[in-house]
């Protein structure tokens, strides 16, 4: 969803919009499995990106992020995101890393 590195380093306008047509396809996709949309949780995964690039997702009503890295998570949270982002761990897990992410 937000991968594109020619997004612009502040997030951009283009993000919002991004964020509309992922959430259309998964509208989409839910009514055709008969499905209720809103049943469908949408985790963007934030792996290098920028909090202001996150800022702006969360800006467009993305609560949910992702993160692949436990160093690249705790410098996020160090940043102090709005209270109501989610993150999830993705991806595997280093034991030594365990500490990190719990």
């Amino acid at each position: 969803m937000m991968a594109s590195a020619d997004a612009g380093a502040t997030g951009g306008p283009d993000v919002p919009a991004r964020l509309a047509a992922v959430r259309e396809r998964i509208a989409t996709a839910a009514h055709a499995a008969g499905r209720d949309p809103a049943d469908v949780a949408l985790v963007a995964v934030s792996k290098s990106h920028s909090l202001s690039r996150i800022l702006s997702a969360h800006g467009a009503g993305q609560s949910e992020f992702g993160e692949s890295r436990a160093q690249e998570l705790d410098a996020k949270l160090a940043q102090a995101p709005p209270d109501d982002v989610r993150w999830h761990f993705v991806g595997r897990l280093q034991r030594n890393k365990i500490d990190q992410v719990a």
